[in-house]
């Protein structure tokens, strides 16, 4: 950004903040990647799918900051939204974030496992658009590309919708003596997670946004691994089958 030029109190600020949502998630990383135990919850065990999800999450984020940090450096502003460097630290963004996003969400829905492959499908016309920009710079192609990820992410919050509508169903045959409030946490994740991106992506270059989304950001990185390590592993539906099979 060009107010990141400026030798200002704010832009120190926002360097510093920017610096730190950098370190939490690769912290965040490190501690699910490296930690065995629990140190939220030392009764409960979460799942392990779900660990990893999340930990491919932080990192993914945590490198995310460097990317975007070279760019800046480099070439003194990434408002640029044409230049080669941008549109190539955007692809990487997505590529990443998204799958990673979508993993870690569906893995806390533990009914069963639900497929990954059509977000990694919706990953390739991103990199396609990605590719054709860099090549040739087109207003209307940029629209274009930003129209088909908010598609994105707006489907893939209406499916979780649905896939929450499930695991709720599942719980209820079959844990009806639990209270599993962390179902609305996962839809209400992705809702913030779209909030986030419109904020960002609207954002040109003021400060408050600039606040906003990074402090939100930092508060998303507690939220997911608070919910990681409180969240209490249960058999699937396809471990209650095989475990039926093997009494018979």
């Amino acid at each position: 950004m060009e107010i990141l030029g400026q030798t200002s109190i704010q832009a120190i600020v926002l360097i510093v903040i920017y610096s730190i949502t950098g370190v939490v998630p690769l912290i965040a990383a490190l501690y699910l990647l490296l930690r065995r135990g629990n140190a939220f919850a030392p009764d409960t065990t979460p799942p392990v799918r779900l660990r990893r999800w999340a930990t491919a999450f932080f990192a993914v984020a945590a490198l995310g900051h460097v990317w975007w940090f070279l760019l800046f450096v480099f070439s003194g502003d990434i408002r640029s939204v044409h230049s080669i460097g941008y549109l190539a630290a955007a692809v990487l963004d997505y590529v990443t974030m998204l799958p990673t996003i979508a993993g870690t969400l569906l893995a806390m829905l533990q009914d069963r496992r639900r497929p990954m492959w059509p977000v990694i499908v919706a990953m390739i016309p991103i990199v396609a658009l990605g590719g054709v920009l860099m090549a040739n710079p087109n207003e209307r192609l940029m629209l274009l590309a930003d129209a088909y990820i908010v598609s994105c992410y707006v489907l893939f919050a209406v499916y979780v919708a649905f896939a929450v509508r499930q695991y709720e169903r599942w719980l209820r045959d079959n844990y009806a003596d639990l209270e599993r409030k962390e179902v609305w946490q996962s839809l209400a994740f992705a809702m913030v997670l779209f909030v986030i991106y419109a904020v960002y992506t609207s954002n040109m270059g003021e400060m408050a946004r600039e606040y906003l989304s990074q402090v939100i950001s930092i508060v998303i990185i507690g939220f997911f691994v608070w919910r990681v390590e409180t969240l209490q592993e249960l058999p699937s539906e396809e471990d209650m089958a095989n475990g039926s099979l093997l009494q018979k």
